[in-house]
């Protein structure tokens, strides 16, 4: 799948709840910052506890979530991984490891930042689901 050309790249990020509601122009340029990255079966996608500087957008694959060693949750195709750090800058809650080969596209920090500021769409979108991830986290088991 790292082999895209950016039209494939936006209309798979049109398959993103967080992005599907983008015009035709904002999701190249969403693409066009993107880089893709791939996780084999039990590799770490991103580790709790370490500084997020991307956001992660789950384009193909399933991951496990855990929470201090114990599981939380499963996330699959089309999932937002790692928005509550990058918005915050605070270490990553959770630690994600894939379940099935994994293709993201990874979307820096900094470049992330300046499209939301133009988009307030995205916003709104990141809002909403930021308050999911946190409801989840509310009802997920604690050891």
């Amino acid at each position: 799948m790292p082999l895209l050309r950016p039209s494939e790249q936006a209309q798979a990020l049109r398959g993103i709840p967080l992005f599907s509601d983008l015009s035709r122009s904002d999701l190249e340029e969403v693409a066009g910052m993107s880089y893709w990255v791939t996780r084999d079966p039990g590799l770490v996608i991103i580790e709790q506890g370490e500084i997020g500087r991307d956001l992660y957008l789950l384009v193909e694959g399933t991951a496990r979530v855990e929470r201090d060693g114990v599981v939380i949750g499963d996330v699959g195709k089309s999932s937002v991984i790692g928005e509550m750090a990058l918005i915050d800058n605070y270490p990553r809650s959770a630690t994600i490891f894939a379940q099935t080969q994994c293709e993201l596209l990874a979307i820096p920090h900094d470049q992330f930042w300046s499209f939301v500021d133009r988009v307030p769409s995205v916003q709104r979108t990141l809002l909403v689901t930021l308050s999911r991830r946190v409801r989840d986290l509310e009802q997920a088991p604690t050891a």
